[in-house]
C-alpha cells in the first residue's frame, strides 16, 4: 500500500518524473490520479511525468526514447 503522503512527499522535494516497478503499490497509486502521467510501461517499470511538466514539452519523442532514432 502506497503511504497517504506520498504526493506532499513529491511536492516538497519538487519532483516531476519518477520511475518504479510496476508492481510497486505507488504505480497502482499514481495511475488513480489525473495529476501523473505513465510515458513508458514495458511491463517491468514505469516512468510517470507530472502533467504540469507534460505541458511544457511540445515533441512526445522528447520524453519517449523508443521514438528517437
Amino acid at each position: 500500500k502506497a503511504r497517504y503522503d506520498w504526493q506532499s512527499i513529491l511536492d516538497r522535494h519538487q519532483i516531476d518524473a519518477v520511475l518504479l516497478k510496476t508492481e510497486d503499490p505507488l504505480s497502482a497509486a499514481m495511475k488513480e490520479t489525473l495529476r501523473w502521467r505513465p510515458v513508458f510501461d514495458d511491463g517491468a517499470s514505469i516512468v510517470f511525468v507530472s502533467r504540469s511538466t507534460l505541458r511544457g514539452i511540445t515533441s512526445p519523442a522528447t520524453i519517449n526514447p523508443s521514438t528517437n532514432h
